[in-house]
């Protein structure tokens, strides 16, 4: 008996070879040579249909054709995605044979269940004699933009190369693309790799700048040039400013260009050359808090208090001494841009000063700085405004698109507006939202956290655009303030697991699962967001998928538990589908899964490890250096490491702040695997300046075991 004949013995009342259609189907199962094929139980009066579908078919094409062949009348089915119950009998003998398949499971809504066997017999029929074509989805320029978002946040560099090169490929011009790949180094490989990049010079040269590319790069130069390491003092900043190369101290000009601590600090050491001074209240944009930047600032202040006010003199003295025009002249030359603008309040429009006020405006990348400059446009004789420069008319089509969006202030309004215009590309919008809407006081107000969850799990509102953006804001709310989103991150939790089937979606939910849980949650929110990841497992357990839920047991493992019933349920629930491939699982993660499940006593969930051959590989020379702030996470990784790989010596780091001991890791490791996601950058810069160039450094973005293990076993594997 092979094991899908096992499927219809009891107490499954469908028997193949019978004359009926159900039958029939199911006697085609047992013959097919295909791995796709439709399975019919009944029990008792309950009958329904699992669909087996493997990784290499079109998961969503399918589930549109079961829709399109089975319909909607006998039957619950309407696109879903279907879980499976390991307490049920039929949902265990399918978890037994599904493998790496995914699964769709329809239940019948009436009593013409062999009308559905029917319609399932045409489905497969037509799906044999179907050619099957390998081809891309057509999607467009931004569907690829936010797939390449989607992805950098969830850390998964493959998938955002391969959007990156599709952006190419559907014409974004190589300035954006420039973009996109120092975005990708930020974020991937540090910032001493943005500030190494070939197209470093070209950037810093293009005016007007993306003020998110200004900021990457400001972060970049803060952490590599001014504050390489911590408790620097501030007259060893202010030296480390004055070696910087020109273009550095320079790449700030105006306030209204600040976007994080960074971008203060290299605007505010530049200012300083000029004796003038600046504060948090004269920022365009409310930015993150930083103690040690709030300090600087304070003691600069002391030192420039005897000259406060000198730019309001200095352009005093231009006005009085020189023709408005020179004065915006002198004003553009040194960048001033906020002074431009607030320059153009009180003068009149002419040929040589409206471009000046054009650019500010784009410079400074506000609402309001737009709005500045489209009221000194409306003053301007029509003859002045039509013998611009085609550049400068497509900067003020931009200014135009931002203020249209004006009246969008928060989520809240964003979202009603994107709900009454679905029709509209929001992507600019939301991009400027995630920096300019303040946390404080829209989180404070239990009413907007409320709405935002309606709007949240409204059917008419598509968040494919919104997530990435939305998931950024929420992942910069301040610790202390963090139980006031909580119940947001609940409901995009909710989102993924119902409507999102890619990889990335995938690690999004496991980030968001981790803030969830490790804040404290009573029974039922943990329970609630238990019940999201195994919907959401139940579609995506493979081998190359295994390392998400591996961290998701460590999660529960290593937090307060509300429930310990329910976390029981919810790992074996993880387990459970593994059986099926388990031996397609690298050989390290295997020994990792084995050793959760005895720490849990669950092992019985898993295969027994079979005896095989491996690639002898010689360790005994290798030193492996493993960093991460999660201890629990480097413990278990070195176990299961030096278990899987007698003689190899494993050493791991939790240090804050670079100290010898880090600095002689990151020297004669072998191999460096860092864990980004819980990683304090004095440390991971410690490691990147102290790695030799002819040593690999990998990094990776989450904060569990398994990445370690299966960074480790590939670079082994492979080198």
């Amino acid at each position: 008996m092979n094991a899908v004949e096992t499927f219809f013995s009891e107490p499954n009342q469908i028997k193949p070879g019978e004359e009926n259609s159900t039958s029939l189907l199911a006697a085609k199962s047992v013959q097919s040579q295909s791995d796709l094929v439709v399975l019919p139980w009944q029990e008792q009066q309950e009958m329904r249909w699992y669909v087996l579908i493997p990784s290499d078919k079109p998961f969503e094409q399918i589930r549109e054709e079961v829709v399109a062949h089975v319909g909607v009348s006998y039957t619950n089915y309407r696109g879903q995605i279907t879980g499976l119950n390991p307490e049920d009998t039929g949902d265990e003998k399918v978890l037994n044979l599904l493998g790496d398949r995914r699964c769709i499971r329809v239940d019948s809504a009436g009593e013409k269940f062999h009308t559905v066997s029917k319609a399932f017999e045409r489905f497969l029929s037509f799906w044999e004699v179907r050619p099957q074509l390998d081809f891309l989805s057509a999607r467009s320029l931004t569907e690829t933009l936010n797939n390449f978002r989607m992805a950098v946040q969830a850390g998964r560099r493959d998938e955002a190369e391969k959007a990156k090169e599709e952006a190419r490929g559907l014409g974004l011009d190589a300035i954006n693309q420039a973009f996109m790949n120092l975005e990708m180094k930020s974020v991937f490989e540090g910032p001493e790799a943005v500030l190494n990049d070939l197209s470093i010079r070209d950037v810093i040269e293009i005016s007007p700048r993306p003020t998110r590319v200004t900021d990457l790069l400001a972060q970049a130069i803060d952490r590599v040039y001014l504050r390489p390491t911590d408790d620097l003092s501030v007259e060893q900043i202010k030296s480390n400013f004055v070696d910087l190369h020109d273009s550095y101290k320079r790449l700030l000009t105006s306030s209204g260009q600040v976007r994080s601590p960074s971008g203060l600090l290299l605007l505010v050491l530049d200012k300083r050359s000029a004796n003038v001074s600046l504060s948090m209240d004269d920022l365009k944009v409310p930015i993150a808090e930083d103690q040690e930047v709030n300090e600087i600032l304070e003691i600069l202040e002391q030192e420039l208090q005897a000259t406060q006010g000198a730019i309001e003199q200095n352009i005093e003295t231009g006005s009085s001494t020189s023709s408005a025009n020179s004065t915006i002249r002198q004003l553009f030359d040194t960048g001033a841009w906020d002074e431009i603008l607030a320059f153009s309040v009180d003068n009149e429009p002419t040929a040589d000063n409206l471009m000046p006020v054009i650019l500010a405006a784009k410079e400074v990348d506000t609402i309001t700085s737009a709005e500045t400059a489209l009221n000194f446009l409306e003053r301007a004789d029509t003859e002045i405004v039509d013998g611009l420069a085609q550049n400068i008319q497509k900067t003020l089509g931009g200014l135009r698109e931002l203020v249209t969006g004006s009246s969008i202030s928060d989520w809240n309004s964003y979202f009603e507006y994107l709900l009454h215009h679905p029709e509209r590309n929001m992507q600019e919008i939301v991009d400027r939202g995630k920096q300019e809407w303040a946390h404080i006081p829209f989180i404070q107000n239990p009413e907007n956290i409320k709405t935002l969850q309606d709007h949240l799990s409204t059917d008419g509102i598509d968040l494919k655009g919104t997530l990435p953006s939305l998931y950024e804001w929420l992942s910069t709310v301040p610790d202390e303030f963090y139980s006031l989103v909580l119940p947001v991150e609940e409901t995009l939790l909710t989102y993924l697991s119902f409507n999102d089937t890619s990889n990335s979606g995938l690690d999004l939910m496991g980030q968001l699962a981790r803030r969830i849980i490790s804040s404290g949650v009573n029974q039922e929110e943990f329970s609630e967001v238990l019940d999201a990841l195994e919907y959401r497992w139940s579609g995506s357990s493979s081998p190359s998928t295994v390392e998400w839920a591996a961290d998701l047991i460590e999660v529960v493992i290593d937090h307060p538990c509300p429930d310990t019933g329910r976390a029981t349920v919810f790992h074996s629930n993880l387990f459970q589908p593994m059986s099926g491939y388990f031996s397609r699982i690298e050989r390290s993660l295997r020994l990792h899964l084995s050793a959760l499940a005895t720490e849990l006593n669950l092992r019985d969930r898993l295969p027994e490890e079979s005896i095989e051959e491996t690639k002898e590989i010689n360790v005994q020379e290798i030193k492996v250096g493993l960093y991460s702030l999660t201890e629990t996470a480097l413990t278990r990784a070195r176990t299961t490491l030096v278990k899987a790989w007698p003689g190899l010596q494993v050493v791991t780091s939790s240090e804050k702040q670079a100290t010898r001991e880090l600095e002689n890791l990151a020297r004669t490791a072998s191999l460096m695997v860092v864990g980004t996601g819980s990683a304090k950058h004095a440390a991971t810069d410690c490691i990147s300046g102290n790695r030799p160039k002819d040593k690999e450094t990998k990094y990776i973005k989450g904060k569990g075991s398994a990445g370690f293990i299966s960074a480790v076993e590939s670079w082994l594997v492979n080198r």
